[in-house]
């Protein structure tokens, strides 16, 4: 997606795509960003609840003092 917005944008530049062609771009961008974003708290949030139902604490987490 990145690629694809700076081709559009370098194209703009050029003037071979409209402002509208850019802006379409950086939409798309944006929300495949705001995606990976909540991809990733999905994958942690079900990894900590995995962790949990084993009797595990997630990687680098200390619940209890006594745990250290």
């Amino acid at each position: 997606a990145q690629d694809a917005f700076d081709a559009v944008q370098e194209a703009y530049t050029k003037g071979r795509a409209s402002l509208t062609d850019v802006l379409d771009a950086e939409t798309t961008l944006s929300q495949l960003s705001r995606r990976r974003i909540a991809v990733a708290h999905e994958h942690h949030a079900a990894y900590a609840r995995l962790s949990a139902l084993v009797g595990e604490t997630p990687h680098g987490i200390s619940l209890a003092p006594e745990e250290r």
